[in-house]
């Protein structure tokens, strides 16, 4: 993400500053890498954060979850699917068919001016 906030310092900084780091790392995107002797050795994100990351790892891990990403695009690329109207309407959630010409009043309220004394 080009939208991430990383912060990289030194282990001894990180434990002057843990209350701060707590608070700033519930900014979306935001994590630190806490270094010790010059190299990384941890890196501090909120829960949530973590949470999004292993979901993500799970989801891009499931090789049936790949092959029908793959067969859906390509039924899309051939126009073989049924319309999302068609479904809701098999399923009674779209009650009215879309009017062909849009509605329109028959008469349009006047602005007011502003009276002057």
């Amino acid at each position: 993400m080009s939208s991430d906030i990383e912060k990289i310092i030194p282990a001894t900084a990180a434990r002057k500053n843990f209350f701060s780091i707590l608070k700033d790392i519930q900014k979306p995107g935001a994590h630190y890498t806490i270094t010790l002797e010059g190299r990384p050795l941890a890196v501090i994100m909120s829960s949530s954060e973590f949470n999004s990351w292993k979901e993500t790892i799970e989801i891009s891990s499931d090789k049936s979850l790949a092959e029908d990403l793959l067969k859906m695009k390509n039924d899309f690329a051939l126009n073989n699917f049924i319309p999302l109207e068609d479904v809701l309407r098999e399923q009674g959630f779209l009650v009215a068919e879309t009017p062909e010409k849009k509605y329109v009043p028959r008469s349009f309220k006047k602005k007011s001016k502003k009276r002057t004394k």
